[in-house]
């Protein structure tokens, strides 16, 4: 056999490692797939009718439930960890026939097509992105010729950084470049690189003023700031107010008792917590990415989809901070990371637990559909100790995972005092999940999951792989920090990837995918590193193609939007820095001179809680903010509640006609106007 392919056998047990985790990954893969054919021939929905359930919504026309595709999705995350290990132990059951045909060298033809396998696995996970909505959205439109050159140029280079891996006789020049990209200089360079990342996402279009309120974004902003505005005006969740988005405004009261609470400083407010997520995905990515061209691809790439940033570059003027995701949803997970490592590192003693357990408890408080993922992971990453404890000390695991579990609910029960003891009365604790029902169980505003070939399925893909490849670590005694963490990671984004299997757009798909693109380069960091140590054949190197590919991709759009994003950091800088008059803030002005010393006041207005906000005023009505009324019910509450107990100050957005709309009509009997502002807003007395 010639030198060439000498080099291009295995050299190690390393690769027969890779070998079982892609095979126990494939089998995996083919009993989820069977599962959910099973489940969806078998699923009869007891859903109810769209016929009975429309009457109940103020717009029947979002409705589009999924019960069958729901009802799949949680059967295969329920199966998921059973189905990983009992592939896992068929591959096991194989090993030894593997290694008798290895030590009768009958493994040569095997091992290429091995090798093949893996290329072939490694194709098809860039396959779905080409042509795909989502390439398109990042792009900024359908793939032109010019994209689709630039596209061809990427992967040439993508080949070309690879170029010194792949070809052995490069060996040389191989160790010269890496020990040039590997320099303090470069490094420090690429930090440095990177906090001008953080902060040109964060400072072009998160930060804005009272005077800066937008109609595109309007319902998003106002859902979620609601609730803020009457927690600081003194009123309590779950008992006066349902929130949309959990219990965020609960634990940001203290900062706004200090800071008084306005559009500008609340966003202010969102911008700190999304740079301290993005430094956090920032620390991390250091920590388990060591070759600094992934990292860079990896920062870059990965940024401009993590905030939304594509968005802006994209709109060219305009993007919608989507403050519910960025930082809502985000800031809890991505610090979650570098909490876990950090505990993880240190074997998770008792003081680890404990915190890692608090922190995934302030999680859920502060919204729950990211905060289960953050403590779900962690849960799930301490039962897998139990299953296959490290030198027989299962013991001494089960004390942690119970520790954690009790950490958890005793801290959930103390705030759950704390919220009753605050309102003085009984807490309504059903309206904690009555936007999961709307949402994800009425199925208001959902979207059904691409079943074609799409990027979600190499999402998911690397989460399961991840899963596999940490489990097949424990169970062979080989546990490693990189292999927890990506356990930590894959087990969080599907977590995380709930919120796109409820609603299923391509804006949504960029929100949750981070933590996949993180283990991507992760995984190929660890794939070039071993074959710069020979510990696995050179030709592996081309699985990190696609990972490669991406980020530059992704690096080019971050890239060419810049002149983009440095015009609308400008702009928006100056709008923040000089005020203008504008209808919001002329009717802020009319709300203040009528409320007079008034602590709270009825607005019923398209910018509801920008105006309490504004005014330092809480509703006179309990029940949920305009932006977050779905149903008729609630609407009715509210207007019955101001006919049956007039408030002393009332304010009406009015119609085209200067009117008080018609949803509101029936408030005239018990109101009379008292003035009109220049931009419509009417104020009543009884």
């Amino acid at each position: 056999m010639n030198k060439h392919l000498e080099n291009q056998r295995p050299q190690s047990s390393r690769y027969e490692e890779c070998i079982r985790n892609l095979t126990a990954f494939c089998l995996t893969i083919a009993f989820l797939v069977i599962t959910a054919l099973i489940v969806q021939q078998l699923y009869h929905s007891p859903q109810k009718p769209l016929a009975e359930l429309g009457p109940l919504f103020l717009h029947p026309e979002g409705l589009s439930p999924e019960p069958k595709e729901r009802t799949v999705y949680l059967v295969l995350i329920l199966l998921l960890m059973p189905a990983i290990i009992a592939s896992l132990r068929i591959t096991e059951a194989f090993r030894g026939i593997y290694d008798v045909q290895r030590s009768q060298n009958r493994g040569s033809v095997g091992t290429y097509f091995q090798m093949a396998l893996i290329l072939v696995v490694s194709v098809l996970s860039a396959v779905p992105f080409w042509k795909s909505n989502f390439m398109d959205l990042i792009l900024g439109g359908e793939i032109t010729n010019y994209r689709r050159l630039y596209l061809w140029g990427a992967a040439l280079l993508s080949v070309s950084l690879l170029s010194p891996y792949i070809l052995p006789q490069q060996a040389g020049n191989l160790t010269k470049r890496i020990m040039f990209f590997q320099s303090q200089t470069v490094t420090t360079v690429l930090a440095v690189v990177s906090v001008g990342v953080i902060l040109i996402s964060v400072l072009s279009f998160r930060v804005h003023s009272v005077s800066m309120a937008d109609e595109s974004g309007r319902n998003h902003f106002e859902a979620m700031f609601y609730s803020v505005s009457q927690v600081i005006g003194g009123k309590t969740l779950l008992a006066d107010l349902p929130s949309q988005y959990g219990l965020y405004a609960e634990i940001l009261n203290p900062i706004f008792a200090i800071v008084r609470l306005s559009v500008l400083n609340f966003t202010v407010i969102m911008s700190l917590l999304q740079i301290i997520g993005f430094s956090a995905l920032l620390w991390a990515c250091f920590r388990l990415v060591r070759n600094n061209v992934l990292r860079l691809l990896c920062v870059v790439g990965g940024f401009i989809v993590i905030g939304s940033t594509w968005w802006a570059i994209n709109a060219e003027g305009y993007a919608d901070p989507y403050y519910q995701y960025w930082p809502f949803r985000f800031v809890f997970p991505a610090v979650a990371v570098i909490v876990f490592q950090w505990a993880v590192k240190r074997r998770f003693t008792i003081i680890h637990i404990v915190i890692m357990s608090l922190f995934g408890a302030l999680a859920i408080i502060w919204n729950l559909d990211s905060g289960v993922p953050v403590a779900g992971s962690f849960i799930a990453y301490l039962l897998v100790q139990v299953i296959f404890p490290h030198e027989n000390n299962r013991g001494r695991q089960m004390i942690k995972l119970l520790l954690a579990g009790a950490t958890v609910v005793l801290f959930l029960a103390g705030f759950a005092f704390y919220l009753q003891y605050k309102a003085g009365r009984a807490i309504a604790w059903l309206e904690l999940f009555k936007y999961q029902q709307l949402f994800y169980k009425a199925g208001y505003f959902m979207m059904p999951i691409p079943v074609s070939f799409h990027p979600w399925m190499v999402v998911t893909g690397y989460y399961v792989f991840g899963i596999v490849g940490a489990l097949y670590m424990r169970i062979r005694h080989k546990p490693s920090i990189a292999w927890d963490v990506i356990f930590y990671l894959s087990v969080l984004g599907l977590g995380l990837f709930s919120y796109y299997q409820g609603r299923s757009h391509e804006a949504v798909f960029t929100a949750v995918i981070w933590p996949a693109i993180l283990i991507a380069f992760i995984l190929a960091d660890r794939t070039l590193r071993s074959v710069r140590a020979r510990v696995l054949p050179a030709i592996l190197s081309w699985s990190a193609l696609p990972v490669i590919l991406f980020g530059l991709v992704l690096t080019g759009v971050f890239v060419e939007g810049l002149p983009v994003l440095k015009s609308m950091t400008r702009a928006n800088w100056k709008a923040v820095l000089n005020p203008r008059k504008t209808p919001v803030t002329e009717n802020v002005q009319f709300i203040r001179q009528h409320a007079g010393s008034a602590k709270r006041a009825a607005i019923l207005a398209p910018y509801q809680a920008t105006y309490f906000a504004e005014t330092g005023l809480a509703s006179a009505v309990n029940g949920p903010g305009i932006a977050e009324t779905i149903l008729v019910a609630d609407q009715a509450r509210m207007i019955d509640s101001l006919i049956v107990e007039p408030v002393e100050h009332l304010f009406i957005q009015s119609d085209q006609n200067a009117k008080v709309p018609q949803i509101y009509a029936r408030l005239l009997g018990r109101y009379h106007v008292k003035g009109l502002s220049e931009y419509g807003m009417l104020y009543l007395e009884p």
